[in-house]
């Protein structure tokens, strides 16, 4: 029973240790005091956290998440918008029958007989003449090819042109004496039509081959029916 005993001097130190000698309260008791003190901290931490956290999704205040606008990403590269289509799709599928009539053609200074050949499911028809210029006329009614001019820029020379009141590029390789160039338009949502001319060289002694594809496909253009 000795550890059960407490002398009196022992006592009171340990009274002494336990009360605030200037004012007589208790002190608290210093590991429970430390314990409740971290307690009260983690507790704050794990607030703090869960807080952030859901102001990612939702915002602390309990608002609803705002989703973020979307950026702004044009599908036509730039390429002007058709206001009155017209409709290409009788003429695509036999070019060299649709496109150009014989006298059309012959004021061109072209034959009247048309090589068909198709690439990448678009129907062509050229024509070459007995001085070895030649057209090649496409029509697409199921694909923008204007918006494909706008987002491949391939060519030296790009400049965008107005065909019979529709929009349309001019495209050559170069500003040197090669006499070829190509003239897409837009006709309407996925209709279009290129036109693509091989002049005589030198390009300065001879009628310049933009100017002939300009030409032919304003031809085309003006027959079309509306979309």
């Amino acid at each position: 029973m000795r550890n059960a005993w407490i002398s009196s001097s022992t006592r009171s130190r340990l009274n002494s240790a336990a009360t605030d000698s200037r004012t007589g309260t208790p002190r608290p008791h210093s590991s429970t005091w430390t314990r409740d003190v971290g307690s009260h901290a983690v507790r704050v931490a794990l607030t703090f956290a869960t807080c952030v956290g859901l102001w990612f999704v939702a915002g602390c205040a309990g608002g609803a998440p705002v989703p973020a606008e979307p950026s702004p990403i044009s599908e036509r590269f730039g390429a002007p918008t058709v206001h009155s289509p017209v409709d290409v799709a009788a003429q695509a599928a036999d070019p060299c029958r649709t496109l150009l009539t014989d006298s059309e053609l012959l004021a061109l200074g072209l034959p009247t007989t048309g090589r068909p050949r198709s690439y990448l499911g678009v129907q062509e028809c050229s024509w070459t003449a007995e001085d070895g210029q030649s057209l090649a006329l496409a029509a697409d009614h199921d694909r923008d090819l204007l918006a494909d001019a706008y987002r491949a820029r391939r060519r030296g020379v790009f400049r965008a042109i107005t065909v019979a009141g529709f929009p349309a590029v001019l495209e050559k390789t170069g500003t040197g004496d090669l006499n070829s160039c190509t003239v897409t338009t837009g006709l309407g949502p996925g209709q279009a039509l290129t036109a693509q001319w091989f002049g005589k060289e030198p390009l300065a002694s001879n009628p310049d081959a933009c100017q002939l594809a300009e030409r032919a496909t304003a031809t085309v253009v003006r027959k079309l029916p509306p979309a």
